[in-house]
Order: C-alpha cells, then sequence, then structure tokens
C-alpha cells in the first residue's frame, strides 16, 4: 500500500523557493493578540471530558497563544512497505485561525505542506532541488484542515469553542472518556473523536480522511509525553497512522525538540 505524495508523477521542475516560503512563514507568523484569556467560569457547557482536558492543559487566565513554532525530529515511511526515513521538520502555526506551514526534509526529499489562505497544499522536492509532488485540491483542503484542528494540541486555547464569521468549533458528548470536536472553516467541515485520560490529557484523535484523491480512509493519531512549556502542558510525543482493512499502518512518529509561543516572524 503506497501513501500519498511519494508515488504521484512528476510534475513540475523547480527548487524551493527561499523567498516564497520567508512569505509564508511571515503570513502565518502576523496574527495579532487578541487579548482573551482562559476562563474556567466558561468551561461548564463543555462535556465533562473536554472540561478535564482545559483544566489539565491550560491555567485559568491564560492569554490565548496568537501562534507558535516547533521543531521536531522522528521517523516517516513513504508506504506501507518502505522503510524508516529519519527527519527533521520544522512548522509554522497561527494560533488565531487555521493556518500553518511544515516543512520536512530526510535525506532525500523535502516536503512543504500547508494550510494557508483557506487552501490546503503539499509540495515536494527531490533533494530539494526537483519539485516531483504539486497537490492542490479539495481533498487537500480538508485534509490540512485537519492537520491543523489535530495539532492543535500544541496550543490549547485554539480548541476553546468560538463562532463567528469564519466559522465556529464545537464540541459534543459521546461518553466520560471521548467527546467529538468539530470545526467549520471557509466553507469546511471537519471533526475527530477525541478520547481523553482520567486526568484529562488528549490521548487519541480519530477521524475520516483523503488516503488519495478520492478514496476515504479511517485515521488515527496518538499523542504522549505530556510536559509543560511555558505553563501550558502539550505532547512532545505523535504518532500518525491509517486504520486500513488489512491493518493499522503508522507512517509518522515525531518527537518535539522545541515550542515557542507568540514569536514575531523575525524569529525565523
Amino acid at each position: 500500500m503506497k501513501y500519498r505524495w511519494v508515488f504521484l508523477p512528476l510534475l513540475a521542475f523547480g527548487a524551493a523557493s527561499c523567498a516564497g516560503t520567508r512569505q509564508q512563514i511571515e503570513q502565518v507568523l502576523t496574527a495579532e493578540r487578541s487579548g482573551q484569556q482562559m476562563d474556567y467560569g466558561r468551561l461548564a457547557d463543555l462535556p465533562e471530558p473536554v472540561q478535564r482536558y482545559f483544566r489539565f492543559a491550560v491555567p485559568d487566565g491564560y492569554p490565548y497563544v496568537t501562534n507558535v513554532q516547533l521543531k521536531h525530529g522522528g521517523r516517516f515511511k513513504r508506504s506501507a512497505d518502505s522503510d524508516w526515513d529519519e527527519i527533521r521538520g520544522r512548522q509554522y502555526f497561527d494560533a488565531t485561525r487555521p493556518e500553518f506551514l511544515w516543512i520536512g526534509t530526510t535525506r532525500l526529499f523535502q516536503a512543504h505542506d500547508a494550510y494557508i489562505g483557506g487552501t490546503g497544499s503539499l509540495k515536494v522536492y527531490l533533494f530539494s532541488r526537483i519539485r516531483i509532488v504539486n497537490e492542490q485540491g479539495p481533498h487537500m483542503d480538508q485534509g490540512e484542515l485537519l492537520r491543523w484542528l489535530g495539532e492543535a494540541v500544541w496550543f490549547p486555547t485554539a480548541l476553546l469553542p468560538y463562532e463567528d464569521d469564519s466559522g465556529w468549533l464545537r464540541w459534543r458528548a459521546i461518553d466520560d472518556d471521548a467527546a467529538r470536536v468539530e470545526l467549520r472553516y471557509n466553507g469546511i467541515e471537519v471533526w475527530y473523536r477525541v478520547e481523553f485520560a482520567p486526568d484529562g490529557r488528549i490521548t487519541r484523535l480519530e477521524t475520516k480522511r483523503y488516503l488519495s484523491e478520492d478514496r476515504m480512509e479511517p485515521w488515527e493519531g496518538r499523542v504522549a509525553d505530556y510536559r509543560e512549556v511555558d505553563g501550558l502542558m502539550v505532547p512532545h510525543s505523535i504518532q500518525a497512522a491509517w486504520l486500513l482493512p488489512e491493518g493499522r499502518h503508522t507512517y509518522v512518529d515525531f518527537l518535539v525538540e522545541q515550542l515557542r509561543y507568540n514569536v514575531g516572524a523575525g524569529a525565523m
């Protein structure tokens, strides 16, 4: 079974643009502080496990996170039967709205995965020079919006409910140890079933996403190794897997090395 990006046909030649990448990073990191703070008094209407999570992860009175810069190491699989590739990545998030840019580098490839301006995209370069993947479309918009929502465990104030002209985020009860989070943004709706430990920490997220342009399959993320960073409790280990009829195929095994909050675009 082959994963999405490695086996697409050669689409274009061209080096990854440093200027273009810098412009994307600046766009992601330009959000202004909202002035909002965590208020435990506003959690009462949320499902009980979600209340546990916010009390575990975010102190009362904590200012909403504006943006995030992350660095990680780890392993990545290009297909179910391939060997693991060592990978290093850096990622930039807008924590006030769904936007991010991820740049992952292996021995052979550099990938740029993004959701910016309501559009999802994936570009992959061989030896950082020859572009072999340039993927966009509705399936990418859905997948990258899901990625931002799932990775908001690194900036948990973004998981607090809201509703405005851009869309909404809601939580729905399932049982004592699970809830469903739903996000609507730019006309797209995505969701996860989220599972919680007794102390409130999120341990697992499951949804359905596109394995290919016209094929959706169950997908899960597992997060662990919570540590305190600037007062927030956030996971430092993340695994991603496809849950296919032939079995569970783990293809991401990342370890966070650095998290920085509320950085300026000049801190790249």
